[in-house]
Protein backbone atom coordinates (compact mmCIF):
# COMPACT_ATOMS: atom_id res chain seq x y z
CA UNK A 1 0.00 0.00 0.00
CA UNK A 2 1.34 3.42 -0.92
CA UNK A 3 1.18 6.21 1.60
CA UNK A 4 0.28 9.57 0.10
CA UNK A 5 2.02 12.49 1.78
CA UNK A 6 1.80 16.23 1.32
CA UNK A 7 4.71 18.46 0.36
CA UNK A 8 5.56 19.05 4.03
CA UNK A 9 5.78 15.30 4.78
CA UNK A 10 2.51 14.84 6.66
CA UNK A 11 0.14 12.03 5.60
CA UNK A 12 -2.94 13.02 3.62
CA UNK A 13 -4.86 9.91 4.68
CA UNK A 14 -5.85 8.91 8.19
CA UNK A 15 -5.26 5.17 7.73
CA UNK A 16 -1.52 5.26 7.09
CA UNK A 17 0.05 1.90 7.84
CA UNK A 18 3.73 1.24 7.64
CA UNK A 19 4.83 -1.93 5.89
CA UNK A 20 6.50 -4.31 8.30
CA UNK A 21 9.94 -5.49 7.39
CA UNK A 22 13.11 -4.08 6.00
CA UNK A 23 16.63 -3.83 7.28
CA UNK A 24 19.22 -1.45 8.65
CA UNK A 25 22.63 -1.62 7.00
CA UNK A 26 25.41 -2.04 9.56
CA UNK A 27 28.42 -2.31 7.27
CA UNK A 28 30.55 -4.98 5.67
CA UNK A 29 32.66 -7.83 6.96
CA UNK A 30 35.06 -9.10 4.33
CA UNK A 31 32.95 -9.61 1.22
CA UNK A 32 29.64 -9.81 3.11
CA UNK A 33 27.05 -7.16 3.89
CA UNK A 34 25.96 -7.03 7.53
CA UNK A 35 22.35 -5.97 8.18
CA UNK A 36 19.92 -5.83 11.09
CA UNK A 37 16.60 -7.28 9.96
CA UNK A 38 13.52 -5.39 11.12
CA UNK A 39 11.26 -8.45 11.23
CA UNK A 40 13.08 -10.41 13.92
CA UNK A 41 15.81 -7.92 14.93
CA UNK A 42 18.63 -10.30 14.02
CA UNK A 43 22.06 -9.41 12.68
CA UNK A 44 22.67 -11.26 9.40
CA UNK A 45 25.75 -11.50 7.18
CA UNK A 46 24.85 -11.79 3.49
CA UNK A 47 27.23 -12.72 0.70
CA UNK A 48 26.43 -11.50 -2.82
CA UNK A 49 25.18 -14.98 -3.75
CA UNK A 50 22.63 -14.83 -0.89
CA UNK A 51 21.04 -11.62 -2.19
CA UNK A 52 18.33 -13.50 -4.05
CA UNK A 53 14.61 -12.86 -4.10
CA UNK A 54 13.40 -15.66 -1.82
CA UNK A 55 16.20 -15.20 0.71
CA UNK A 56 15.58 -11.44 0.98
CA UNK A 57 11.82 -11.97 1.26
CA UNK A 58 12.36 -14.42 4.12
CA UNK A 59 14.74 -12.09 5.97
CA UNK A 60 13.18 -8.69 5.29
CA UNK A 61 9.53 -9.50 4.69
CA UNK A 62 7.79 -10.38 1.44
CA UNK A 63 5.53 -7.33 1.36
CA UNK A 64 8.39 -4.96 2.11
CA UNK A 65 10.60 -6.49 -0.61
CA UNK A 66 7.78 -6.32 -3.13
CA UNK A 67 7.17 -2.68 -2.29
CA UNK A 68 10.85 -1.67 -2.48
CA UNK A 69 12.45 -3.97 -5.07
CA UNK A 70 9.82 -5.16 -7.52
CA UNK A 71 9.61 -3.30 -10.81
CA UNK A 72 7.67 -3.58 -14.03
CA UNK A 73 9.72 -4.70 -17.03
CA UNK A 74 8.46 -2.74 -20.05
CA UNK A 75 9.95 -5.13 -22.60
CA UNK A 76 8.62 -8.35 -21.06
CA UNK A 77 5.41 -6.73 -19.72
CA UNK A 78 5.87 -8.53 -16.39
CA UNK A 79 6.84 -7.67 -12.83
CA UNK A 80 10.41 -8.53 -11.87
CA UNK A 81 12.51 -8.52 -8.74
Amino acid sequence: MSNIISTNGTPLTNNVTRTQGGYTALGTLGGKSVVLTSLNMAVVKLSPSELKEMNLKALCGAEWCTQHYERFDEKKKTDGF
